[in-house]
């Protein structure tokens, strides 16, 4: 865009200036979170796909997969392979994944979720197409002293010791 002055008394400096046309009919899908984490004993892993940006015209179809990492399915998820169908009246989509309460004691156990695949191709940007998902053990947990040390006089007649959770969790006060 160029200005210029028919009035000599005018100076119009910087008499150039770039204008950018937005492209706001892109539409953006993807993860609301950047991970989840969820407890061993709960039923389902709930994860929400949703249009992070502009307003979709025509119905798009989006393939959501798990992929296995610590976890692996079915010991610990049910293997997921869906489409998920977006359209003008659909700003999210929650998928339940099944968890499985595998009964034993190890440690906390992660797996991916992704988006791919958009039919038909070029109406949406997928973004971001992956998020995590971490399963917290619920069969275990340890337990430890506050401090590794401590000193008391041998005339006194009792020391509190502190006991903290060190790792894991049960999923309820015990």
């Amino acid at each position: 865009l160029t200005l210029i002055g028919e009035e000599t008394r005018v100076i119009i400096s910087p008499n150039v200036t770039m204008v950018t046309i937005m492209d706001n009919t892109r539409v953006t899908i993807g993860f609301g979170q950047t991970g989840y984490s969820f407890f061993e004993n709960q039923r389902y892993a709930r994860v929400t796909v949703s249009v992070l940006q502009g307003q979709l015209k025509k119905s798009v179809a989006i393939q959501f997969r798990t992929i296995r990492g610590s976890a692996v399915g079915p010991g610990d998820y049910a293997e997921t392979d869906i489409v998920l169908v977006f359209n003008a009246s659909t700003p999210n989509i929650i998928v339940d994944i099944p968890l499985v309460d595998d009964g034993l004691a190890e440690d906390d156990e992660s797996f991916s979720v992704e988006l791919l695949a958009v039919t038909p191709s070029g109406l949406v940007t997928i973004a971001p197409a992956t998020t995590g998902i971490t399963i917290i053990n619920t069969n275990s947990v340890t337990i430890g002293f506050e401090k590794q040390n401590y000193q008391v006089s041998k005339h006194q007649g009792h020391i509190p010791l502190k006991i903290q959770v060190l790792r894991g969790t049960l999923g309820r006060t015990v």
